[in-house]
C-alpha cells in the first residue's frame, strides 16, 4: 500500500489530480486556496458541475465506507493558481 501525500496546483481548465487506481483505499483532497474548487470524479471537471470545494480548507473524501470510488479525480479552479492537499493510501 502505497501512501500518497502531495499538493497540486490547478488552474481555470480542468486539471488532473489522481490517476484511476484500482488499489486505492482512501483519499482526503482539500482545498487550501482562497477561491473555489470543481472536482470531477471519473470525468472531466468544470467549473460550476460537480463537487463543490469552498475556499480555505473544505474538503471531500473516499473511502472504502463513503464515496468509493477508483475513478479518475480531475479538478478545476475558479482562478489561477490555486492549491488542492492530497492525502490517501
Amino acid at each position: 500500500m502505497a501512501v500518497i501525500t502531495k499538493r497540486v496546483t490547478i488552474g481555470t481548465s480542468n486539471a488532473l489530480v489522481l490517476s484511476e487506481d484500482i488499489s486505492r483505499n482512501y483519499v482526503s483532497i482539500v482545498n487550501d486556496s482562497a477561491n473555489e474548487v470543481y472536482l470531477g470524479i471519473g470525468t472531466n471537471a468544470m467549473q460550476g458541475q460537480g463537487i463543490l470545494l469552498t475556499a480555505r480548507g473544505s474538503s471531500f473524501e473516499i473511502s472504502k465506507n463513503h464515496n468509493f470510488n477508483t475513478a479518475v479525480i480531475n479538478a478545476v479552479g475558479t482562478t489561477n493558481p490555486q492549491g488542492l492537499a492530497i492525502h490517501g493510501w
